[in-house]
């Protein structure tokens, strides 16, 4: 399987001889600076945590059809994958409808039978911490 490219890169001095060390934009999803930025434009940063499953991935099919869906629906957009198990997929939702997009990513993981394996997020940036949706179910959401 080729390994996405990393969008932006940093480490090395001009110069300096040295190979940059490439960073992962997911990354920056767990930057409070980063988090604040994008609730300033109007997003809420949430997150699905999900162990990997070969083939129930290939069921749910690549994460841009459920990007496709929620621009569509105008609750927000798929932003980027966290690799790793377990890995992370990155959603930027409208703050306004957060509730309406937390539950569509909801029922389209319960629909393809990951929803058990998985963990469903959204950063807070007033209070800078995480809120779990799922499995504490939608309180507070």
């Amino acid at each position: 399987m080729k390994q996405p490219r990393a969008r932006f890169s940093a480490g090395a001095k001009p110069g300096a001889g040295e190979h940059p060390q490439h960073i992962d934009a997911a990354e920056s999803n767990n930057s409070w600076a980063w988090i604040q930025t994008m609730a300033q434009a109007g997003f809420t940063v949430s997150v699905v945590e999900l162990k990997y499953d070969a083939h129930a991935l290939r069921q749910f099919g690549p994460p841009e059809v459920l990007a496709g869906q929620l621009i569509s629906e105008e609750w927000g957009h798929f932003d980027s994958i966290l690799q790793g198990d377990p890995f992370r997929l990155y959603f930027y939702l409208f703050s306004t409808t957060l509730p309406d997009g937390l539950r569509f990513i909801k029922a389209r993981l319960d629909k393809f039978g990951l929803l058990a394996a998985c963990k469903i997020g959204h950063a807070d940036a007033q209070d800078k911490c995480w809120r779990t949706y799922y499995p504490e179910m939608e309180a507070g959401a």
